[in-house]
């Protein structure tokens, strides 16, 4: 293998002329593909006969030294792979067997699959493998293909290329959408989207294509709408499949002009606008029409005084027979073309993609090959193995392809430098991409007797190397507007509380803080008034001060991101909120057990003179460590607003109150509140025979037995539904609020004005304290003058009533 000692070298390039059929016994002819594959085999035969001319036109780098006194001589033979990874085999190894092993260079495969097969078979036989059209990254990557490398762009490359150019026009939220058989597609994809900031989801779909189930067509578009995304990027296994995807994204409703689709670079637009006729109208009309693309540039696709293309035109009649003698498809075979001698004048044969890739694949096998020509004559020896150290050869790599990876010079296709990293594949600041737009062509078919759309392809944006895109030409999306829709992606699920629910917590709100003003109100102005004064206005008064503090409460949770508050103000809430709320729950309940243990002591005669602060000890303790626990939790552990993505797939995020912690601190301030509530009921319990003219207790049993039973029903509720629905989260958390402030003033302080209004709602007259008692024994206990207990500030100008002759003064001073 390698260079023959007279200087020959045999180059083998491998090109789809054919496509394998099923089973693999059959070969059909694809028309374009078979294009492709005369245009890039006129173009490696332009490359062997440049090189072997020493023709510095296209490469200026063939008239230096090192090549014009090289003996290195190039043959072509053209091989048939039959875009199949067994046929590209089957015929490399027939034909070196035929060669006798006489090979010293192995160019072309589109393939990816099959160009891993050719990158193996060139390591198997110590020869260099350059392909031309194939990005897989795999190749010269590992042991397996160590002699391989690529003149065309890397996979990821194009795919950075795509999503920069989609980011130029801001799309920013991509689809890609395919075949099983391109699975590598998505890791290079997504990383690119990493780099440059663009949000890629990927969606695979796969024969069987009548399916509906999982992997078909139809899911994926289903799965596509699901997403919401605007901008769908194709990537199948065969052009022909299109069909399926344009029928699939009409049955769900995507294929309209609201939607922005390209191919992906294994998409060849040559062949949509060879074979493709469609109606107007039709799934695949709507699909094709406004598509774009994004692919690597041959310079004859955007350089009129491009040097290959000049080349070209001037390819005479001799080299054309040339070329038909070169063609490995017989006569009369699927696959053959034979060229006219005018061939290279007609404007229709215009070059192909990656022509000008093929050209500079060739000539670098041939340059690689004249360098080791050289080295081996300049150290007297034929054999690589006996090359100096000093040469910086790498004993494990091919003298040929070492020297062929070093190799910088401007080819056809523009500057060719294969040391990228440890890659051997062309750095990325040495293609040009282009952006490209497919639209139809109205024309009338004569047979059929009706109007069908062909389509053409039109460069619109170019981005040079080290270039930013730039536009050449107007891109027509599918409204036929200039400007790509306006919409990338549906308005996801951001679970935002809805304006209606809010209205209705703040409705609550308002109603909660007027009733309580409205009690307020009334206690005040009635508070020198018997049945109030009786009663305690002061504690009345706290109560609806707690009350209105936690449905403060209500008001600090009704607001998120919708409604302009941003991430930290709303963090700065959630912690508000817990503070109205806790600290007045404890507020009430803490007035309620002081209420009832000052007129407790009163009727207990245990003091002469209970003042407010003789009974406001377990309050304060309660309340204070409240806020110790609400300071220590909002220094150490705060709560933050949280906005999570719930579904990445579609996007739904959810927002909410959360800190590490947060489980610990409520259940302390809960703890603390259970305390409250439970001393305030065994207060109760011990005033159950006090007069409710004084105590209430038969009222505040009956709100501590609501509330116990609305937070047993509401917690489990609220649990259930805090990542499923925040508009039922909001409306369960304010109607628990709303009906514990409410429920405390209603039935504590609204049975008083009832019972001013003369509306009475009954009670035992058997209960301490009782005015006007009719218990003719009590009065017999305590004298003919007893009347009852006399209790400062509370009974109205009367006789004193002692109970066995000792005075017990309550004092609100």
């Amino acid at each position: 293998m390698g260079v023959g000692e007279d200087g020959s070298c045999h180059i083998a390039a491998l090109l789809p002329f054919t496509e394998i059929g099923m089973g693999g016994n059959r070969r059909k002819q694809r028309r374009y593909a078979t294009q492709h594959a005369f245009s890039n085999m006129a173009a490696a035969l332009m490359a062997m006969e440049d090189f072997n001319a020493r023709d510095s036109r296209i490469v200026p780098e063939l008239s230096d030294d090192e090549f014009t006194e090289c003996d290195v001589k190039l043959s072509l033979s053209v091989l048939d792979d039959g875009s199949s990874n067994d046929f590209t085999v089957s015929n490399l190894l027939n034909h070196i067997n035929d060669m006798s092993g006489e090979i010293c260079g192995i160019a072309g495969v589109n393939n990816n699959f099959a160009a891993r097969e050719a990158a193996v078979l060139g390591a198997a036989f110590d020869v260099p493998y350059i392909t031309h059209a194939a990005e897989t990254s795999k190749i010269s990557r590992t042991p397996l293909y160590r002699l391989s490398a690529k003149i065309s762009a890397d996979e990821f490359f194009r795919a950075d290329a795509l999503i920069k150019y989609l980011a130029s026009i801001g799309r920013t939220h991509i689809m890609l959408v395919y075949s099983a058989v391109h699975e590598d597609i998505i890791r290079v994809i997504t990383l690119a989207g990493k780099e440059n900031g663009v949000d890629v989801r990927t969606e695979i779909f796969q024969p069987p294509f009548a399916s509906t189930g999982v992997g078909s067509p139809l899911d994926a578009m289903r799965r596509v709408k699901e997403s919401g995304f605007r901008t769908i990027v194709l990537a199948p296994a065969r052009v022909p499949h299109l069909v399926h995807i344009a029928q699939a994204a009409q049955d769900v409703g995507i294929d309209t002009d609201e939607y922005l689709w390209f191919a992906y670079d294994v998409v060849d637009l040559d062949i949509i606008a060879e074979s493709v006729k469609t109606q107007p109208g039709d799934p695949l009309d709507n699909l094709y029409s406004g598509m774009g693309s994004v692919r690597t540039l041959d310079g004859f696709a955007f350089k009129d005084d491009d040097a290959f293309l000049q080349a070209w035109k001037e390819n005479d009649k001799e080299f054309v027979s040339r070329l038909n003698t070169l063609n490995p498809i017989a006569p009369q075979m699927p696959g053959f073309i034979f060229a006219q001698p005018n061939y290279f004048q007609d404007e229709r044969n215009f070059p192909i993609l990656f022509s000008s890739f093929m050209y500079d694949t060739v000539v670098a096998l041939g340059m690689g090959a004249c360098r080791a020509r050289n080295i081996m004559i300049n150290n007297g020896t034929s054999s690589p193995l006996q090359i100096p150290q000093q040469v910086n050869f790498n004993p494990g790599l091919n003298l040929q392809y070492n020297e062929t990876v070093k190799l910088q010079f401007q080819g056809a296709s523009g500057m060719v430098n294969l040391l990228d990293g440890f890659s051997y594949t062309r750095d990325i600041d040495t293609f040009t991409f282009g952006a490209y737009n497919v639209r139809p062509k109205l024309e009338f078919d004569e047979m059929q007797n009706v109007s069908k759309h062909r389509y053409e392809y039109f460069l619109t944006s170019q981005r040079l190397p080290g270039e930013e895109y730039s536009e050449i030409n107007p891109f027509i999306y599918a409204d036929g507007r200039t400007t790509p829709p306006s919409l990338q992606r549906e308005a996801f699920e951001n679970n935002f509380l809805s304006s209606g629910i809010r209205a209705t917590g703040l409705s609550l709100v308002a109603i909660g803080i007027a009733i309580n003003l409205i009690m307020a109100t009334w206690v005040f102005i009635n508070r020198k008034k018997r049945p109030v004064r009786v009663s305690q206005p002061l504690f009345l008064g706290f109560i609806c001060f707690g009350s209105i503090t936690s449905l403060i409460s209500i008001i600090l949770i009704s607001f998120d991101e919708s409604y302009g508050v941003s991430a930290t103000y709303l963090g700065k809430m959630c912690n508000a909120a817990l503070w109205f709320f806790f600290l007045g729950y404890l507020i009430v309940y803490s007035t309620i057990f002081s209420k009832l243990w000052r007129i407790n002591k009163v009727l207990s005669l245990r003091r002469r003179v209970v003042k407010p602060i003789h009974v406001a000890a377990p309050a304060t303790i309660l309340i204070t460590c409240a806020i110790i626990v609400l300071v220590v939790w909002v220094i150490v552990d705060p709560l933050k607003w949280d906005r999570q993505t719930i579904d990445d797939f579609t996007g739904e995020t959810f927002g909410r109150c959360s800190s590490r912690y947060v489980t610990v601190y409520i259940s302390v301030l809960t703890a603390l509140c259970v305390i409250a509530t439970f001393i305030a009921g065994i207060m109760a319990y011990k005033c159950k025979d006090i007069s409710d003219e004084f105590a209430e207790t038969r009222y505040i049993f009956t709100a501590i037995l609501t509330q116990v039973q609305v937070w047993i029903i509401g917690i489990p509720i609220i649990i259930l539904v805090n990542s499923m629905s925040v508009n039922a989260t909001y409306i369960a958390k304010a109607l628990l609020v709303f009906i514990f402030a409410v429920s405390v003033v209603l039935l504590v302080i609204g049975p008083k004005i009832l019972s001013s209004l003369g509306i009475g709602l009954g009670e035992n007259n058997r209960k301490r304290g009782k005015f006007g008692s009719k218990d003719k024994t009590s009065k017999d206990k305590a004298g003919d003058n007893a009347s009852g207990v006399h209790v400062s500030g509370f009974n109205p100008p009367s006789p004193a009533s002692t109970i066995s002759g000792v005075k017990s003064t309550v004092v609100d001073k």
